[in-house]
C-alpha cells in the first residue's frame, strides 16, 4: 500500500529480508520502522478474510476493514483520506488479499523480537482492535532499547495521526547509531 504521510511518499511491504518474515513501513529516507506480529488466535480470523474474499469479493470485507483501520471520528472528519483507502481496497484482487491473508496467519515471530539489534520503534493505535497496543508494546520490551508510542487511532495509525507520527519518525530517525 502507498499512502502520502505530511509529504512523505511511503509504502508497507511484505519481505523476509534477513530471517524475516517481516512487515516492513518504507519511505523515502530508506529505513525499515516496524514489524508485525499477530497474535495466534487471530489466525480464525485470517482464515475467515481469506475465504470471504474468495466467495463473496472485497466488498464484503470492506465495512469491517475500515472499521477496524480508521476510528469514526476520523473517518466522519475526513473523509478526502478515507476514499482513497477504500478504492485501493475495493480494488484489491480478491485471490491476492486472500492469499496474504493466509500469509500473515501464519507468522509467528513472538520468540525472535530479542534477536533484533538495532534501534527500534513501535507505534500502536491506541484503537486498533486488529494489533492491539499491549500486542506493540510487548514487541517493544522483548527488544533491548526499543521504544514504544501510542497514538490516538486504530490500525492506520500513520494516516489518522500523520502529523504526531512524522515527529515521531523524525525524532527516531534522527538518532544516531
Amino acid at each position: 500500500m502507498q499512502v502520502n504521510i505530511n509529504g512523505i511518499e511511503t509504502r508497507y511491504v511484505l519481505s523476509n529480508e534477513g530471517g524475516g518474515p517481516w512487515l516492513t513501513f518504507i519511505h523515502q529516507l530508506g529505513g525499515d520502522l516496524s514489524i508485525w506480529d499477530p497474535p495466534s488466535e487471530n489466525r480464525p480470523l485470517w482464515d475467515q478474510r481469506a475465504r470471504t474474499a474468495r466467495s463473496d469479493g472485497m466488498a464484503a470485507l470492506l465495512p469491517s476493514t475500515i472499521a477496524r483501520w480508521l476510528t469514526p471520528d476520523f473517518q466522519a472528519a475526513h473523509p478526502e483520506a478515507v476514499e482513497p483507502i477504500i478504492e485501493t481496497f475495493a480494488r484489491t484482487p480478491p485471490e491476492g488479499f486472500a492469499m496474504a491473508c493466509e500469509a500473515l496467519r501464519d507468522f509467528d515471530l513472538r520468540g525472535r523480537h530479542g534477536a533484533i539489534r538495532c534501534p527500534t520503534l513501535t507505534v500502536a493505535g491506541r484503537h486498533d482492535t486488529g494489533t492491539p497496543p499491549a500486542a506493540t508494546q510487548a514487541i517493544a520490551e522483548a527488544i533491548e532499547g526499543a521504544r514504544f508510542e501510542m497514538l490516538e487511532a486504530a490500525h492506520l495509525a500513520p494516516i489518522e495521526q500523520s502529523h504526531r507520527f512524522a515527529a515521531l519518525l523524525e525524532s527516531f530517525l534522527e538518532r544516531r547509531v
